[in-house]
C-alpha cells in the first residue's frame, strides 16, 4: 500500500455513486461513465451549494461510495473503475483525501457498490457489481486494504445491501446482469467466514433496488424499478426467509433509480423513482401505510434521472430530495410540509449520472459528490445558507 497525492477539501476525487448516509434510509446506486466529472458540495448545515471550480483529472471511473474505511471516524470514498482495479481515498478528517494503491486486486472492477460489515469483524466490506464479470465482496484487512471474498453470482449490474432476514448480519440484493439475474443472498457467516445462500430472485430487467420496511412489520422489503412493467415490483419479505413479488403499480417504462424515504413524516417508507427518458417523468409514489403505493401527482424531476439522493438542505428534519439526469442539470427539491418544491439553483454543468450525501468535512451537516457524464474533470462545491 502506497500513499499518493494528497485533496484539499476543494477537491475531490472520483465520479461518486450514493451512499446516502442519512437518519431515513441506507443504499447505494449511482450511475456514471468513463471520464466523469464530480461536484462536490461542503455543507453549511443551513443552505445549498455554490460549487468551486478545483479540478483533479480523472480516468474511467464508473461509480463512488462513501464510508469509514479505516476506522477512524470520517468518511473516505471507494472509487470503482471500469477497467482497472477500485480504489480508496481516505479523508483527512478535514475533508481532504489520500489516495491509497494496490488495495485491490484486477478483479475489482465493475459498476456499483455497497459497503457494510459482512463478515463482523467491525470494519467495512465492500461489494462491487459487474455486468460482464462476477460479481464479489472484498473483504477488508483492517487497513483499508481488501482481499477477495464471496463469488456472489456471474454478474449483476447494481447492488444493495440490508438485514434482509433479521439474524444480525448484512445480505445482498443484486440488481440486472447480462442474463437478468436479480437475487436475493442471505448472509451464512459462521466462525467468521462468510458466504452466501440464494433464497430468492426478481423477475425483469432491473436497474435498482431499495431496501426498506414498506409495509411496518419489522422487516426489510426490496422495491425495485428497471426496464418495463416485469422490473417494476415489490418483493415483499413474509419471513422465515419467505418471499412474495407483486407488481408496484407505476407505468410501465424505463426507471434508472429508487429511493426510499418518509417524505411526509407520517411513519412509513415512501418512494422516489427516476425516469429514464420521456414520457417516463420522474414519480413520488406516497405510500398507505401497508406497502401500498400511489403516485403523489407532484410535479418532480422531467424524466432523465440517474440517481436520486435524500438529504437535509435547511436542518429542519424534513428529508429533501437530489437528483442527477443525465441530459440536464441536476434537480434539487425542498421539502416543505411534505411537498417536493423545486429550486431553481443550477449547478454549472449537466450530465450528471451519480450523487453521494454524507458528512465529508466533519461539520455535522449533509455534503455532497456529483458524477457528470462524459467530463475530464473532478469539480469541488460548498453549500452556502439560502434557507433562513
Amino acid at each position: 500500500m502506497s500513499i499518493g497525492k494528497v485533496l484539499s477539501p476543494q477537491t475531490i476525487v472520483t465520479r461518486l455513486e450514493s451512499m446516502k448516509l442519512d437518519r431515513w434510509h441506507k443504499t447505494v446506486i449511482a450511475c456514471s461513465a468513463p471520464i466523469a466529472l464530480s461536484v462536490a458540495a461542503y455543507g453549511t448545515g443551513q443552505g445549498f451549494f455554490q460549487v468551486d471550480s478545483s479540478v483533479f483529472p480523472l480516468d474511467v471511473s464508473w461509480s463512488v461510495s462513501a464510508a469509514d474505511f479505516d476506522n477512524d471516524g470520517d468518511i473516505d470514498l471507494l472509487n470503482v473503475l471500469r477497467t482497472q482495479p477500485a480504489q480508496i481515498w481516505l479523508n483527512d478528517g478535514l475533508g481532504g483525501f489520500v489516495f491509497l494503491s494496490n488495495v485491490f486486486e484486477e478483479r475489482s472492477a465493475g459498476y456499483y457498490a455497497d459497503c457494510a460489515d459482512f463478515d463482523l469483524d467491525g470494519d467495512i466490506d465492500v461489494v462491487i457489481a459487474d455486468s460482464f464479470a462476477p460479481t464479489r465482496v472484498w473483504l477488508n484487512n483492517g487497513d483499508a486494504t481488501f482481499s477477495e471474498g464471496p463469488v456472489l453470482q456471474q454478474d449483476a449490474y447494481n447492488v444493495t445491501t440490508g438485514d434482509i432476514d433479521g439474524d444480525g448480519d448484512i445480505d445482498i440484493c443484486t440488481a440486472g446482469g447480462s442474463i437478468g439475474q436479480s437475487l436475493v443472498l442471505l448472509n451464512r457467516i459462521e466462525s467468521g467466514e462468510v458466504s452466501f445462500e440464494v433464497v430468492s430472485g426478481f423477475t425483469g430487467n432491473l436497474s435498482d433496488i431499495a431496501l426498506g420496511d414498506v409495509d411496518c412489520d419489522g422487516d426489510l422489503d426490496a422495491v425495485s424499478v428497471g426496464l418495463g412493467s416485469s422490473a417494476n415490483t415489490v418483493l415483499w419479505n413474509l419471513g422465515d426467509e419467505q418471499f412474495v413479488e407483486t407488481p408496484l403499480e407505476i407505468s410501465s417504462g424505463h426507471y434508472g433509480g429508487i429511493e426510499l424515504l418518509d417524505i411526509d413524516l407520517d411513519g412509513d417508507l415512501d418512494a422516489y423513482v427516476g425516469g429514464q427518458g420521456l414520457p417516463f417523468t420522474d414519480l413520488l409514489l406516497l405510500n398507505d401505510g401497508r406497502g401500498g403505493f400511489a403516485d403523489s401527482g407532484m410535479a418532480v424531476g422531467t424524466g432523465s434521472a440517474y440517481d436520486v439522493a435524500i438529504i437535509d438542505l435547511n436542518g429542519d428534519q424534513w428529508p429533501d430530495v437530489f437528483v442527477t439526469n443525465r441530459s440536464s442539470p441536476s434537480d434539487t427539491f425542498l421539502n416543505v410540509n411534505g411537498r417536493l418544491i423545486k429550486l431553481t439553483h443550477v449547478l454549472p454543468s449537466a450530465n450528471s449520472t451519480g450523487a453521494a450525501v454524507a458528512n465529508l468535512d466533519g461539520d455535522g451537516d449533509d455534503d455532497v459528490v456529483l458524477a457528470n457524464f462524459k467530463e475530464t474533470n473532478l469539480h469541488l462545491a460548498e453549500r452556502r445558507a439560502m434557507f433562513r
